[in-house]
């Protein structure tokens, strides 16, 4: 069940209905049966796998805050980090690492016939995983107390609104909100719903729009020129922002509705000073769960041993394969790695330079060519077949007129980069009941009339 669709808009209706009705066990027990019911919907099959993950982590959290010594808590969490990675290398990257094994047997000149399994790949794993990683760590390391109410645990694994893409969630700020009632007053409704309608207008009218032309470019690349690599990697570039930073503005709004606040996962990227500032910008939940969990940890004996930029280049490649199991993920990562240690090397250079926003754009857009690229071999095509030639596609007035409201957007968000327009216009929103109610018709207007004609899935659902 996808939230663009119409099975969910009528489902979370019937749901809201009911969850007003009922008290603070009943609301919670309503959105832990509403949630596994939204994965279900997908394939009922992997559920049982939502709730292992559940288990598994809930029990070795309660083990770990119960051991006397610290050697059971680590054995406890050493279980937690093993079942869980292997329920993820399991059914997201099996089948690479075997491909891969046979690859690396054929360059060493060795003939190996490995097994491709069938596995698909289940929506969502990536996110629950890690949220199921965190939890009995901070436990582990007394940043938490260990829960024993196993309803509100298993609500915060699945709570269907950042279920299948995030924001990343942290048990210290999404279990205290499941024990405490929840209160929704009229502007933050009215806030929350503006919220759910802005991602809507991202991702149906901007970027469901882009993907028609983004599409039509990358499934047919050859014969294009450098010119049209250009161009399209932008469009691509700006495609991808709306689309994710629309479902999460949905997802953000939909719990907000609810009584709930969801972390926040993009502010501003496009407009960062240097790549560090870019992924504190860029799925920031992602981006700080690898900092706190994996960054650190690595990065203090690295450092001590004089290894100062390896902890950045291991990180990055794992955010890469986090993204995906593919070649092209690696590169990914290793690309951004490079790119983050030779700004840490030359920051004094990079910060005083003029156009740093536009060079660091610049590096973002490059890195979502690379992660849209279905082959590895495309990226010798686009190097051998560099022209400056015409753009050969030809760019219609819907084109034009869904970039350009795509490109104010970016503007308005670089003037609240030195003023909070957003704040302010919330505050409009609440005061001004006119203004609350003729915003939201406007967007229910153009999301109805000016949708693209085909609806296309969150490019993230896979991740």
């Amino acid at each position: 069940m996808f939230f663009n669709s119409v099975h969910f808009i009528i489902f979370f209706s019937i749901l809201f209905l009911i969850y007003n009705l009922l008290g603070l066990k009943q609301q919670n027990f309503l959105l832990l049966l509403a949630s596994y019911f939204f994965y279900a919907y997908w394939d009922y099959r992997f559920l049982s796998l939502l709730i292992l993950c559940t288990c598994v982590s809930y029990f070795c959290g309660l083990l770990i805050y119960k051991a006397k010594n610290d050697r059971s808590k680590k054995i406890f969490l050493i279980i937690n980090i093993i079942l869980s990675l292997s329920v993820l290398f399991t059914f997201k990257y099996l089948n690479f690492f075997l491909a891969s094994t046979e690859l690396f047997a054929r360059i060493f000149g060795f003939s190996l016939k490995l097994p491709i399994l069938n596995i698909i790949l289940p929506l969502g794993i990536s996110f629950f995983t890690f949220q199921s990683l965190s939890y009995p760590i901070d436990v582990f390391r007394g940043k938490l107390k260990a829960t024993n109410n196993i309803l509100n645990y298993a609500l915060y694994i699945s709570f269907f609104p950042q279920l299948i893409m995030g924001p990343i969630e942290r048990a210290g700020n999404l279990l205290p909100q499941f024990a405490r009632k929840r209160e929704v007053n009229k502007d933050k409704f009215y806030s929350s719903l503006f919220l759910i309608l802005s991602g809507y207008f991202k991702k149906t009218v901007i970027a469901d729009h882009l993907e028609i032309y983004t599409s039509n470019f990358f499934n047919f690349i050859f014969g294009a020129s450098t010119l049209d690599f250009i161009v399209m990697t932008i469009i691509y570039t700006i495609q991808v922002y709306y689309d994710f930073s629309g479902y999460i503005d949905i997802a953000r709004g939909i719990a907000g509705t609810l009584g709930f606040d969801l972390s926040m996962h993009f502010n501003k990227p496009f407009f960062a000073k240097n790549p560090v500032d870019f992924w504190r910008r860029w799925q920031i939940s992602l981006a700080e769960w690898f900092r706190d969990y994996l960054f650190i940890p690595i990065a203090i004996p690295s450092i001590k041993k004089g290894y100062m930029y390896l902890p950045h280049i291991i990180t990055m490649l794992l955010v890469g394969v986090w993204h995906g199991a593919s070649y092209k993920f690696l590169i990914f990562g290793l690309y951004w790695g490079i790119f983050l240690v030779f700004y840490i090397h030359y920051r004094k250079y990079y910060d005083k330079l003029p156009l740093r926003i536009i060079l660091t754009f610049c590096i973002t857009c490059f890195s979502m060519l690379l992660s849209r690229i279905e082959r590895i071999s495309d990226l010798k095509h686009i190097w051998v077949n560099l022209s400056f030639s015409f753009y050969r596609t030809e760019i219609d007035n819907v084109l034009i007129s869904v970039l350009a409201v795509a490109a104010l957007l970016l503007i308005i968000e670089g003037i609240t980069l030195f003023k909070p327009t957003r704040k302010d216009y919330y505050k409009l929103l609440k005061s001004n009941s006119i203004v609350r109610y003729l915003s939201v018709f406007i967007l229910i207007f153009i999301i109805v009339f000016y949708r693209a004609p085909e609806p296309f899935k969150f490019r993230y659902f896979l991740f």
